[in-house]
């Protein structure tokens, strides 16, 4: 990525113009499978579960006739698609099947409990559910308590009473794949209902279109290498980076690695070592947890390593640099809206990055005036194509918005460089004796603490004072000797007045975490209550 050009007149940074790889007039999924053919014998996924290799060729087709059975059931274009599922083999030719006959998709999380799908599913009524075997009667009795007719389908496992996708697939076997007529789509409507991540509040439906896809995806991940790239995805396709590998591997000659396991951290390093994967997407709250490993061992074959979810620690960063000595690790800042909105370039220990290819960005203060370097405030965003409305609430949408800027809800401020820096969240930021404090700004001098393996700070408002009273959750290593009240004392000798952690330190061995892998901080907001009361 270039530096960015500052409009010093509007005061707004401007990422590199670049006109779009493909025409993004047409349909997402269509696109895709004109792309598959390209390149037929190609490699395109492989599943670390069963070490099956699926070819390009075998993704077109597998996806061609999931899209004739959709059409079989009924299925037209506007109808959504509801997915409670992890990374099987089958389940990226389904969606791309569902795209291809403008079908949105609504991905839910796999752990989600009924409440949680009952919640999504009663706004967005998908006709059909595909879960996998272990969770199709969690996704039943959802389907059951909204009295909806949705057909729930099984991804790979059979189960008595349940259509699966692979029976079908192999029902279809030898059928034509090139006697299908897919609907002509108009490329501004919604192929998928993104959940936003819900770490300060109950998750929105974002409405993407197939033209925002196509216009914002490009391949930031490309190296200057002649080896197949090799990603491990490591998210389900709930997250955006789930969704956002999908489709780059099948337009970018992707091969993307999958499990249906659970992330754990001697995993990722097995998975990564035995498939010699070179590119790596994960959150910094991970890596933390591979860094505790006894006897890691370096992870030779990684050349680019990006972080995305929340900035990586100085400490973290040079740390986990030892074990990928090939590597590159670049900080991602984005949002479900928005897509990536900047990137580091190069090896970034600092969290800044530079506005992405045609991004417009702009620093406000609360009085709505555009502020220049070194000058915090929220930060908008300004593409070409945008986030098309929250599912069904046109006032939320309309309140996102101040003209054709996206208005982030998070707080940063552009060097002199050019580079962006997030602070933290708008909604986040704490009051104290009317100074506003910034939590994470409190967590990197945590961080510094060595024995701290991450932080979270959080804030619990008294209404005796009108002032947030601050409380810290931390995780330590195991072999560290630090206490709570040693921490204290070391943090609130080196902030000012209105930063000191009153509500106190707490050392926990885990920190909750929302269904996208954040670090939920309603969760320790409300465990911080239960200990100031």
């Amino acid at each position: 990525m270039s530096k960015p050009i500052f409009d010093k007149a509007n005061k707004i940074w401007h990422g590199p113009k670049i006109p779009p790889i493909y025409n993004p007039d047409q349909n997402l999924g269509q696109l895709i499978l004109k792309v598959l053919q390209q390149t037929p014998d190609s490699i395109n996924q492989i599943s670390a579960d069963t070490d099956v290799s699926v070819t390009c060729q075998q993704m077109h087709d597998r996806s061609v006739r999931i899209a004739k059975y959709l059409t079989k059931c009924g299925m037209k274009d506007g109808d959504v698609i509801g997915f409670v599922a992890t990374n099987t083999e089958n389940l990226a030719p389904i969606v791309i099947a569902c795209f291809a006959l403008g079908l949105p998709v609504n991905p839910l999380s796999p752990i989600m409990n009924e409440k949680d799908i009952v919640q999504m599913f009663t706004m967005t009524k998908p006709k059909i559910i595909f879960c996998d075997a272990d969770n199709v009667k969690v996704v039943k009795n959802a389907v059951d308590e909204m009295k909806s007719e949705a057909k729930v389908l099984t991804v790979m496992d059979k189960v008595d009473g349940y259509e699966c996708v692979t029976e079908i697939l192999k029902e279809m076997e030898g059928e034509s794949v090139d006697d299908i007529e897919f609907p002509s789509t108009d490329p501004n409507s919604t192929v998928m209902v993104l959940c936003s991540s819900g770490s300060t509040g109950s998750p929105k439906g974002v409405c993407k279109s197939h033209k925002q896809f196509i216009y914002d995806f490009h391949p930031y991940f490309k190296q200057n290498t002649s080896k197949p790239i090799r990603a491990f995805q490591t998210s389900h396709i709930y997250w955006f980076s789930g969704i956002y590998y999908i489709v780059i591997g099948a337009l970018y000659k992707l091969v993307r690695i999958i499990t249906t396991k659970s992330i754990e951290p001697q995993l990722v390093v097995d998975i990564i070592n035995k498939y010699q994967a070179n590119t790596l997407m994960i959150a910094p709250y991970a890596i933390s947890k591979i860094l505790q490993i006894e006897n890691l061992q370096p992870m030779d074959s990684i050349t680019y390593l990006m972080i995305g979810g929340s900035v990586l620690s100085r400490d973290i960063f040079n740390k986990f640099k030892n074990f990928i000595p090939n590597g590159t690790v670049v900080n991602c800042y984005g949002c479900s809206e928005e897509d990536y909105i900047a990137i580091s370039e190069g090896d970034s220990e600092d969290g800044g990055g530079v506005p992405v290819v045609n991004t417009q960005v702009k620093i406000v203060d609360e009085a709505m005036n555009s502020l220049g370097p070194n000058e915090q405030g929220e930060i908008f965003i300004k593409k070409p194509v945008q986030f098309t409305e929250y599912f069904g609430d046109p006032e939320k949408t309309q309140a996102t918005f101040d003209g054709e800027w996206f208005k982030t809800g998070d707080i940063g401020y552009f060097d002199d460089n050019g580079c962006l820096y997030i602070v933290d969240r708008k909604k986040e930021m704490l009051k104290y004796n009317n100074f506003q404090v910034t939590p994470s700004e409190i967590e990197s001098v945590i961080n510094e603490i060595k024995g701290i393996v991450n932080s979270s700070v959080v804030g619990v408002y008294d209404s005796n004072d009108g002032n947030d009273i601050i409380h810290a959750f931390v995780i330590v290593n195991e072999s560290s000797n630090l206490t709570e009240n040693f921490i204290l004392e070391q943090v609130n000798g080196k902030v000012s007045e209105p930063k000191k952690i009153r509500g106190g330190v707490h050392i926990v061995k885990s920190f909750p975490l929302t269904f996208s892998g954040k670090i939920s901080k309603i969760k320790l907001r409300k465990m911080a209550k239960e200990l100031n009361f």
